[in-house]
């Protein structure tokens, strides 16, 4: 069962109606784990840290115009954020994401952020050469704790065999390969917490799931879970490269959208074909198999659609197959890193 609660803008007004100002909209989803597989995602973003606009930067440092602002007091040691470009002179970088080195950015104790140069969340390798009188965002990453709980909150059922214990799976697009953690948990609950499969004994709680990711969640349990998921809405496009292969996607908002939608079209470098291997596909988990879709196009280009394998000739370029916290495969024939998934939601 999905039931996604959208929460009304905060308006606030001064006597004279001069300023009108407005809080982030926010929204909830309740998501309910049955026994057996979900493809899944998290289409809210937890609340900003600090943002500002940008007066200038290097490759790998961010500073804010505001001079009043210091970052040793926005941040949390520990903690795992990332910067978002969220508007600007212009819609160049809008919706291009940076890790946040914490540690060099709590330390630097200024109006200057420090990124993770190379990080392979980021959507870019390094700043570009100039982002001034852009808009950054710094929020704190969702984490798995966050989503499937901890010690302190439990959600999921845990046990110290992997295979009755509930799991979450990520995909590697770089490696074309899964990192699988589970609840591991003592029968007495005085030990829990989630591990990764080959990872050790390190706690994993507090692994963070970057904007855009699918995961793979495995319900053991026979008795169904129903989690709620909460957080700010993005207000913004959002960068996700797609690499050769397999990408395991999720919604960067919460609505449904189509193909058309997203502009997943030759245009925009999808490739087409009349033959399904060389197409590029979206690929839906069914329960017990994949629907794939493919975009079919003849080498001309005066026929394409979004097409469903086994669906007949049936125009599927406007059909909602991406929904809300759903995850779906994306698979490329050939990468591409500066793939934009337009801004869709009407708030």
């Amino acid at each position: 069962m999905l039931r996604n609660i959208l929460l009304a803008l905060t308006l606030a007004m001064t006597t004279y109606g001069a300023t009108v100002s407005y809080s982030p909209p926010v929204g909830g989803s309740q998501i309910t784990f049955t026994q057996g597989k979900r493809f899944s995602g998290m289409p809210f973003i937890n609340p900003a840290a600090q943002l500002g606009v940008i007066s200038g930067n290097t490759t790998q440092v961010i500073t804010l115009s505001d001079t009043s602002v210091n970052m040793s007091t926005a941040l949390v040691t520990g903690t795992a954020y990332y910067a978002e470009i969220t508007a600007g002179p212009d819609v160049t970088y809008v919706g291009d994401r940076f890790e946040v080195d914490a540690t060099g950015t709590i330390a630097s104790a200024n109006n200057t952020i420090t990124i993770t140069p190379d990080a392979s969340t980021n959507t870019m390798a390094s700043l570009p050469a100039s982002l001034d009188g852009y808009t950054v965002t710094i929020r704190p990453h969702v984490t798995l704790g966050q989503l499937f709980g901890t010690k302190a909150n439990e959600l999921m059922h845990g046990s110290a065999n992997l295979s009755t214990a509930d799991q979450v799976a990520f995909f590697n697009p770089q490696t074309q390969s899964y990192l699988t953690y589970y609840y591991l948990r003592n029968p007495s609950g005085t030990f829990a917490q989630w591990s990764l499969v080959g990872g050790g004994a390190t706690n994993r709680d507090n692994t963070p799931i970057p904007p855009g990711v699918g995961f793979i969640v495995q319900r053991n349990d026979a008795t169904p879970v129903t989690l709620t998921w909460s957080g700010a809405i993005r207000r913004n496009s959002f960068a996700q490269p797609l690499a050769a292969g397999l990408n395991l996607v999720a919604e960067s908002v919460p609505v449904s959208s189509s193909p058309l939608d997203r502009t997943l079209t030759y245009a925009n470098g999808i490739q087409g074909s009349a033959n399904l291997s060389t197409a590029d596909q979206v690929s839906i988990y069914n329960g017990t198999g994949y629907s794939t879709y493919y975009l079919l196009r003849n080498p001309s280009g005066t026929f394409e659609q979004w097409t469903l394998v086994g669906g007949g000739s049936t125009n599927q370029n406007n059909t909602k197959i991406f929904t809300p916290t759903g995850a779906v495969f994306i698979r490329k024939i050939l990468a591409d890193p500066h793939y934009l998934a337009p801004y869709t939601l009407s708030l």
